[in-house]
């Protein structure tokens, strides 16, 4: 609203001719009274500057006395700085300023300033003045009217204080921030973006900033950032800028659109976050990672992870080329076609075991290769733990033991042949030993005899030199039975050297004894051992001298038997006085169980006969017995007794 528009007939009065200036004159009451009603502070003054009348409003803001010239429009002359002790001291320079530009030219102006109220506090107005001219033009008067805008005034001091704020906040964050337009043109960045890429403002706005990005990356970049621009969502990318020291670091670039209550963008803001030492950690990280599965698929054996429950994590490319299988094929029960399906009812009841309790785990199997030939291996597993102990990884190696395997089983071979060399050359010595010790009183004896039959068959029997004779036989015979004494005592052992023991332990130690006799032969050994059994006094290296000649005869019993029927069965029990332990197998049988413990007799070609009947004098050394009956359908089964408590008479073996 312009002060002309302001004041009703103030137009008409001044649109009749020559007339003009003597109604605007001459009416000074209808235009002060229009002033006074109006929701303004207004004012008019003379043509050249002179304050003549400010309205009631006006008057009363700044307290001037109900008699003050200015409320009656009286023109004292007074010239604009008359009143200028109105204005705050700051206002004084511009307010002058622009109010002699408006008297020098005769346009319209407006200016802020503050205005003192009757109180002596200051206030915002904006003063717009306008000329009234006559007719031909010449400014008759100046009209003004002062809008009061001092909550505008604090909303814009706030607003630049916010700024100010604001812009503090952006520069001094430990971040590199930027902003951008709707079309993707950079007009901002903070100094600390500046300070790193040490180049001027004016050479990275606009798009000045792409000459810093590395040239690999420039492509990618462009590309993410327009697509972004084009459909408006938030932006991120991985880019290397150029330093201000001319070296490359990988910043994550990342952009937000600033929206109207529309949708429109108004702008774009973001911020470039340094990630060069995170991408070199990761990039060792890899190398590292790299490095480590290359070793792993090179070590000369097979490697293996498996989660806490045992699924397959992990298996090196050893696994694979030996197997010939995926690691999906194992995550699908490719064990059981892995391993040779004698070994693997053990092998599972063992990694069974080793999940559920979380100790090690170990056992020797045959592996399938991916030709389908087997070989032995010996595998092994040990959780890894977190630091609360639970296991959170198995980790695991299978190594080739095939030909140490040939070796051992070569090696035992060649033992079973020299122990059994040694037993024929033991027996032939011994041998060759009694008939040499024997043989002269043995001569002696035929001698002897051939004296006293020729003394008694004669025609006068010589009793008298026929009964020395009869007594040189006699000599030499206790001489003879002497040497054969001599040579037994050299057999005779001491009584047995007892202990209370556990006799399932001393079973399943001779089984680990047995085992690899066992697997050579392709027979399974089952352990059906009775727990809770009480101590019971025995040799431990007699009793398992006597386990394993009866596990000896029942492997060479089942040499012939089928695969499916080549089973060892050991049994432990009590009764009230006697711990029992039977062996079975399922071999052929006896045809005379009756003198199987009879020294010397042998159901084998190759037999010496003497390993049942040395066991039967252990077992009765420890006041037990040794018995055997026959397994149906077929085989044997061995039986042992030993007592629970001493009787106090030990016999001799």
């Amino acid at each position: 609203m312009t002060p002309r528009d302001a004041i009703p007939g103030m137009e008409r009065s001044l649109s009749n001719g020559d007339n003009d200036d003597q109604k605007v004159h001459t009416s000074p009451t209808q235009l002060q009274a229009t002033l006074n009603v109006i929701p303004a502070y207004a004012w008019y003054a003379s043509s050249c500057g002179g304050l003549i009348f400010v309205n009631k409003r006006t008057a009363d803001y700044l307290g001037l006395p109900e008699d003050h010239p200015l409320r009656f429009g009286i023109d004292t002359n007074s010239l604009w700085d008359a009143h200028i002790p109105f204005l705050h001291p700051d206002d004084h320079d511009e307010t002058r300023k622009v109010w002699s530009t408006c008297l020098r030219t005769g346009e319209a102006g407006e200016v802020s300033f503050r205005a003192r109220d009757v109180h002596g506090g200051y206030r915002w107005f904006l003063s717009r003045a306008e000329p009234l001219r006559a007719s031909d033009g010449t400014i008759l008067q100046w009209v003004g009217v002062n809008l009061e805008i001092e909550e505008l005034k604090s909303s814009e001091q706030g607003l630049r204080e916010s700024e100010i704020t604001l812009r503090e906040i952006i520069e001094t964050i430990p971040a590199l921030a930027w902003r951008a337009r709707p079309d993707g043109h950079i007009d901002y960045v903070n100094r600390r973006l500046l300070d790193y890429l040490g180049s001027p403002l004016e050479e990275i706005i606009g798009w000045g900033w792409m000459d810093k990005v590395h040239p690999d990356d420039i492509a990618f970049k462009v590309q993410t950032w327009l697509s972004n621009l084009e459909v408006t969502t938030s932006h991120t990318s991985n880019c290397r800028f150029q330093g201000a020291d001319g070296a490359y670091r990988w910043f994550n670039v990342r952009g937000e659109p600033l929206r109207d209550a529309e949708g429109r963008v108004q702008n774009w803001y973001g911020v470039l976050i340094d990630v060069d030492d995170q991408k070199k950690a990761e990039e060792a990280s890899r190398e590292s990672e790299l490095r480590l599965r290359k070793i792993i698929d090179t070590m000369p054996s097979m490697l293996w992870s498996a989660a806490p429950g045992g699924e397959p994590t992990l298996l090196n490319q050893r696994v694979l080329d030996y197997s010939g299988l995926r690691l999906e094929n194992f995550l699908k029960l490719g064990w059981e076609a892995f391993i040779h399906p004698e070994d693997f009812p053990e092998t599972a009841r063992a990694f069974s075991y080793a999940i559920q309790t979380g100790e090690s785990y170990e056992t020797v199997h045959r592996l399938r290769r991916a030709d389908g030939q087997y070989r032995w291996h010996h595998a092994r597993g040990e959780p890894l733990r977190d630091s609360q102990q639970h296991i959170i990884q198995w980790y695991g190696l299978a190594v080739d033991i095939e030909d140490a395997k040939t070796a051992e089983n070569e090696l035992r071979a060649t033992q079973a042949r020299l122990a059994r060399a040694t037993q024929a050359a033991t027996i032939a010595e011994l041998s060759a030993s009694i008939a040499h010790e024997i043989n002269q009183p043995l001569a002696g004896i035929v001698a002897s005899a051939q004296t006293c039959r020729s003394w008694l068959c004669g025609d006068s029997p010589n009793l008298p030199r026929a009964q020395a004779a009869i007594e040189r036989i006699i000599r030499d015979g206790n001489a003879a039975a002497d040497i054969i004494k001599h040579i037994r005592a050299l057999f005779k052992q001491t009584a047995p050297t007892k202990a209370s023991l556990n006799i399932n332990a001393v079973i399943e130690e001779v089984g680990r004894l047995s085992q690899d006799e066992l697997n050579r032969r392709g027979i399974s050994i089952e352990l059906e051992l009775t727990r809770a059994l009480p101590p019971v006094p025995i040799d431990r290296i007699q009793i398992q001298q006597v386990l394993i000649n009866l596990i000896r005869n029942g492997v060479e019993a089942m040499e012939c038997a089928e695969a499916a029927a080549k089973r060892l069965i050991i049994r432990s029990q009590c009764t009230d006085d006697y711990i029992i332990v039977e062996v079975q197998d399922h071999g052929s049988g006896l045809a005379q169980p009756e003198k199987i413990f009879e020294p010397f007799y042998s159901t084998k070609p190759e037999g010496l006969g003497v390993g049942l009947a040395i066991s039967r004098s252990i077992v009765q050394a420890h006041n037990g017995t040794l018995r055997v009956r026959d397994n149906q359908p077929k085989g044997t089964v061995f039986s042992l007794s030993l007592p629970l408590r001493e009787s106090g008479n030990d016999s001799r073996v």
